[in-house]
């Protein structure tokens, strides 16, 4: 696979989902989750420099999908510790 292709799929709450959908936040950080595919591509990524999309999807606190979605161009995937910022 082509990482520049790669899409990588999130949730995001909907009052954090209207902020990175305005731009004001362009970044989510996540625990990392070693049997969750998407942690060993976000990795691949990092150490390539090599960067795909990240759609985000708008859930509500029950955490249902509610169908809106965005997609960003993945700019930096940092590893600290125990989460990952991924940057757009």
């Amino acid at each position: 696979m082509n990482l520049k292709d790669a899409v990588v799929n999130y949730k995001s709450y909907e009052a954090f989902f209207e902020k990175e959908k305005l731009g004001l936040k362009r970044n989510t950080v996540r625990e990392i989750r070693f049997d969750d595919a998407r942690f060993r591509l976000l990795y691949e990524m990092h150490i390539s420099s090599k960067y795909g999309k990240i759609q985000i999807h708008k859930t509500n606190y029950k955490g249902e999908d509610l169908q809106y979605k965005i997609l960003r161009q993945i700019t930096d995937v940092s590893f600290f510790k125990q989460v990952v910022i991924v940057s757009w």
